[in-house]
């Protein structure tokens, strides 16, 4: 499957922007005022392009194939 990555940033005070920014292809969303936590995925989703969008946390860590594996339980079965 093919996927798009939007990387939301709410205000970062670290060095946060800096290494998003050159994060290759991905496109990246940055707040300069906190707007929270609902806001700032709101923003994200609307950034987004494909059929489906995951939403995870800055600490969230995948295993491999997790998106396949993800997606795939979503389409119908193949005859």
């Amino acid at each position: 499957h093919s996927f798009d990555v939007v990387l939301a940033d709410d205000a970062s005070t670290d060095e946060t922007p800096a290494l998003l920014r050159r994060v290759r292809g991905a496109l990246y969303r940055r707040h300069e005022a906190n707007r929270g936590f609902l806001e700032t995925c709101n923003d994200a989703v609307a950034a987004a392009r494909g059929a489906y969008v995951v939403l995870l946390n800055n600490d969230t860590v995948v295993l491999p194939d997790w998106l396949d594996a993800l997606i795939d339980t979503l389409l119908p079965p193949a005859s």
